[in-house]
């Protein structure tokens, strides 16, 4: 049963790391998450040839910016690359400096490779979220399955949904106690999912006679409709806001309004299959802010209706921590290609009027024992413990995490890692 909205005020905060162990990457590991893509994509399917070619932008770029970059093997070397936050910003403020000398051998504009850039960010994830895992043994297809022995099948099938089932048991028993408010800085559609997996049976029209309203039992914050241009309507008192956007929306620029689905808009946009329900027109809008360590909406060139919704998304995001009496955090580490959430985390916690008593919970992963893991997340996460006194960390990741939390003493065997 889910409980009344009075009820105490619980925020969790989603980052990288939470997707982690559903096969998804961290920051630093994007570039090498696109080659797995690449190179153990069984049957090629069409987000991976669009990977692909888009990878072939990425290895023209990069030896311009980095000359002394080693690119021998990209599969391999892409561990030890820069972070793709600052491949893209170092991209971003070129183009907007109009700088072109040293690349007077492209055939291509800087402004095509941020095109190809973002494109790559949203190809890998969304074949991420069709094959729902990555590990280091490549991407298996459902055809591509057939190649590998019944006893590996029903192992990666087993560890995938049970760690999904995992989430949805935890997500159900958040909901028990509490209207939580959910904040995701991934644009990956996981936690959307899942929480719609655990709302289903609580999804009712009793309220609602009009035929073109459909609804939802959480809410993004702002009006969207679905592939059948039919309304959803969300619970307002569960909100989930994703202040970078999201893969499973896009905008349509004739008629000014956001589409939602559950599974990822990107692939079909890549593919030109990305048609409007309302006028029927190609949709290439996806409403995403960049990852870049200044996002300055003014300067992104997005459609003002889009800059609306995250400014209204990131002014929900400031009244959830202003009246927030719990915060979890779970995988993620305010780095600094973030500081503008950063900001708007500080400014609701400084206007929190219980800031002394509010509780914030730390959710990472740090391999050394107890004592060492819990000193170097204090160091990680100092600035919490200079604006609050009771922050409490976890340091066996979010897998663990979640199985003290729906109930099992340990963690069980084989659920740690993403890796089969």
């Amino acid at each position: 049963m889910i409980s009344k909205p009075q009820d105490k005020k619980i925020v969790y905060i989603f980052g990288a790391g939470a997707s982690k162990a559903f096969g998804y990457p961290l920051g630093k590991e994007f570039f090498h998450y696109a080659y797995r893509v690449k190179e153990f994509e069984i049957n090629k399917s069409k987000k991976a040839r669009h990977v692909t070619k888009l990878l072939d932008k990425v290895e023209t770029l990069l030896p311009i910016l980095y000359p002394q970059i080693c690119m021998k093997i990209p599969y391999s070397d892409s561990i030890n690359w820069p972070l793709f936050e600052e491949v893209y910003t170092f991209i971003t403020m070129l183009n907007a400096n109009k700088y072109s000398p040293a690349f007077s051998g492209c055939k291509s504009s800087l402004n095509s490779y941020l095109h190809a850039f973002r494109d790559l960010i949203f190809c890998t994830l969304s074949t991420c979220a069709a094959y729902g895992w990555i590990g280091d043994d490549g991407i298996f297809s459902p055809k591509g399955l057939k190649n590998l022995s019944n006893k590996t099948i029903n192992r990666i099938n087993n560890l995938h949904f049970f760690k999904e089932n995992y989430f949805k048991k935890f997500l159900e028993k958040a909901l028990q106690g509490s209207m939580p408010t959910f904040i995701s800085l991934n644009y990956d559609t996981l936690l959307d999912s899942q929480l719609n997996r655990c709302l289903e049976k609580n999804k009712t029209k009793t309220n609602y006679n009009d035929p073109s309203i459909e609804c939802l039992n959480y809410d993004y914050g702002f009006k969207v409709v679905n592939e059948k241009g039919k309304l959803q309507y969300g619970n307002k008192n569960i909100l989930l806001l994703k202040p970078h956007g999201s893969l499973n929306l896009t905008f349509c620029e004739r008629c000014k309004k956001f589409i939602w689905r559950l599974d990822s808009w990107y692939a079909s946009m890549m593919n030109k299959r990305a048609n409007c329900p309302c006028c029927k027109k190609y949709m290439n809008s996806p409403p995403l802010i960049p990852p870049l360590y200044g996002k300055n909406l003014e300067s992104l060139q997005l459609a003002p209706e889009v800059t609306d919704k995250i400014k209204l998304i990131r002014d929900k995001i400031k009244d959830s921590i202003e009246c927030a009496e719990h915060i979890t955090i779970v995988g993620y580490s305010f780095p600094p290609y973030d500081y503008d959430f950063r900001y708007l985390f500080v400014e609701g916690l400084l206007r929190n009027p219980n800031k002394e008593n509010i509780v914030i919970e730390v959710v990472d992963k740090e391999k050394d024992q107890a004592e060492i893991a819990v000193r170097q997340l204090k160091k990680k996460y100092a600035f919490l413990e200079l604006m609050t006194p009771n922050v409490q960390y976890s340091y066996e990741g979010f897998l663990a995490y979640m199985s003290i939390r729906n109930g099992n003493k340990k963690v069980l065997e084989g659920i740690h890692g993403t890796d089969i």
